[in-house]
């Protein structure tokens, strides 16, 4: 299966382009400069420190901020050899919520998940007879700022997620029964009656990004080789929502922005029976920007 590349309209007002792996939002270069998707730099250690850092959040002296960065697995890096029937399932449920406001400055939310998945990781499972496998991650990001007297700077973001990635080899001697389901909710809202007039940041009123940063997929494997009858299915469902709403400010920004959405990724199957196999992918994504005196 190939990956679905979810379509949105670009702003009408978007920072300069980043690099594929990165974030496209001028809120996160702003909040998440501290982290490098490339190595295994502690990203949830990054984040927390970039948005309490004086340097990177110059433009945000004296603001209310909230931040909340998590990790979560449901299995992970397991190696399993059964000489009979065999069922595994795991489920990962994870939630990072970020409430920012005030009345006489900025408010700044930043909520964000850097891997939610079901079953992750360098996985082997060798099954002798008949095989089930279930894999389930559950994502919701809620990040909102709201201020009377000042920005308003909201960004919920999830890096990855996956039902099943990183599955080297599964073996099923019997019959196999698979499915991999990623389903994720990110919610931004910023909204300011007056906005900051003395700091011309990177947002000057209100400024709301929901964002899925690279991939989301529901079933992932490389190698997967059943003797009888096989069912497979990846499942792969986003929610984007973005709202940003100004009284007097010089601009309101919405942005709701997703990398790439897989149903199922196999590289290499082999079944000795029949084969039903099914990759499904969903996608929503809204954005709406009001001002009563500025741009929207």
């Amino acid at each position: 299966m190939h990956p679905v590349q979810p379509h949105t309209n670009p702003p009408r007002q978007m920072p300069t382009p980043a690099t594929p792996d990165q974030s496209k939002s001028a809120i996160s270069d702003l909040l998440i400069t501290a982290i490098d998707h490339d190595t295994t730099t502690d990203n949830l250690a990054a984040i927390n420190a970039a948005a309490t850092s004086a340097a990177a959040l110059d433009a945000y002296a004296g603001a209310a901020i909230s931040t909340d960065a998590i990790s979560a697995a449901g299995l992970k890096n397991i190696n399993v050899d059964v000489d009979a029937q065999g069922t595994i399932s795991a489920t990962s449920t994870a939630k990072s919520t970020a409430t920012s406001t005030n009345v006489s400055d900025d408010a700044v939310g930043l909520a964000y998940i850097d891997n939610n998945s079901g079953l992750l990781g360098a996985n082997t499972i060798g099954i002798a007879s008949d095989a089930q496998l279930s894999a389930t991650a559950a994502s919701t990001v809620n990040a909102s700022a709201s201020t009377s007297n000042g920005d308003a700077a909201a960004y919920g973001g999830i890096l990855n997620s996956a039902g099943v990635t990183g599955l080297t080899s599964l073996t099923a001697g019997g019959e196999l029964s698979a499915l991999g389901k990623a389903v994720n909710t990110i919610t931004a809202s910023a909204e300011t009656v007056v906005e900051d007039l003395t700091v011309n940041g990177p947002v000057n009123g209100a400024q709301a990004t929901a964002e899925l940063i690279t991939t989301q997929v529901g079933f992932s494997a490389a190698d997967i080789d059943v003797s009888s009858n096989a069912s497979i299915q990846g499942l792969s469902q986003l929610t984007n929502s973005a709202t940003a709403a100004s009284t007097t400010g010089a601009s309101s920004l919405a942005e709701a922005l997703a990398g790439s959405l897989t149903g199922a990724d196999l590289n290499g199957l082999l079944v000795g029976g029949t084969a039903t196999v099914a990759g499904q992918s969903s996608f929503g994504n809204t954005s709406n920007a009001t001002n009563v005196v500025g741009k929207a």
